[in-house]
């Protein structure tokens, strides 16, 4: 019996937690007339007279929850547009806020948070986008858990970040060395990416015709993206 609690003890002492990472929206997108954020973004983004439509929508997240999860989310979240492809945040510098540029082309858009993240759809087809419009809603994401440790009651998460290659020539061949798997990554127009975790992977750019390129990686929240020119073959 004494084993037992001693085990039982040891076994509270680091709990893993199998906690999944997930989106909750808290309240519905809708548009907010008279906006700042636009005026804002308009100066950014070029010159625009009074009274000209700014072609984009801007998605603004109001994000719930405690420090640990509101800086995951801005580490993390990422618009899903379909065939129009992938939409990462313009501007973090607020302190509970995220916002998206978005083409009004867009007809379904999903709030998402990489793989094995269960996407949350924000805006639909019954309600298409307006140009020179904002949309604020409020989200709660919880990133995913590695452990807690008790007697501290100290979290550790797992980061994640999309990596983007900006290839030369567009036709090239990423592999990228993921838990010790060469996975080949599809390309579209020279670009190839995908959501990985924090940290160092091997990869090996190559095509017909010139000089495979290959080195490590660092996947970080300030490292997401590498420009690779091939050199062709003399």
């Amino acid at each position: 019996m004494k084993k037992y609690f001693v085990s039982l003890f040891m076994s509270l002492f680091y709990v893993l937690l199998l906690q999944a990472q997930s989106v909750t929206i808290k309240q519905s997108f809708q548009a907010i007339p008279n906006s700042s954020v636009l005026a804002s973004y308009k100066n950014q983004f070029g010159s625009w007279e009074e009274g000209d439509a700014f072609p984009y929508a801007v998605i603004r997240i109001e994000l719930e929850g405690n420090a640990h999860e509101v800086t995951a989310a801005k580490q993390l979240l990422h618009l899903d547009l379909g065939e129009l492809g992938y939409e990462v945040s313009v501007y973090k510098g607020m302190q509970n806020e995220l916002l998206f540029l978005v083409p009004v082309a867009a007809q379904q858009i999903y709030l998402t948070c990489g793989t094995g993240c269960v996407q949350q759809c924000i805006i639909t087809t019954s309600k298409p986008l307006q140009k020179n419009t904002v949309y604020l809603g409020r989200v709660h994401y919880v990133p995913e858990k590695l452990q807690t440790t008790l007697a501290t009651h100290t979290d550790q998460y797992i980061f994640r970040q999309f990596f983007r290659f900006n290839l030369t020539p567009a036709d090239a061949i990423v592999s990228v060395e993921v838990d010790g798997v060469m996975e080949i990554w599809s390309t579209n127009n020279g670009v190839a990416y995908k959501m990985l975790n924090y940290g160092s992977y091997p990869y090996l750019i190559y095509a017909e015709g010139y000089q495979p390129q290959h080195g490590t990686i660092e996947v970080s929240d300030e490292s997401k993206a590498m420009d690779v020119i091939l050199t062709p073959l003399q």
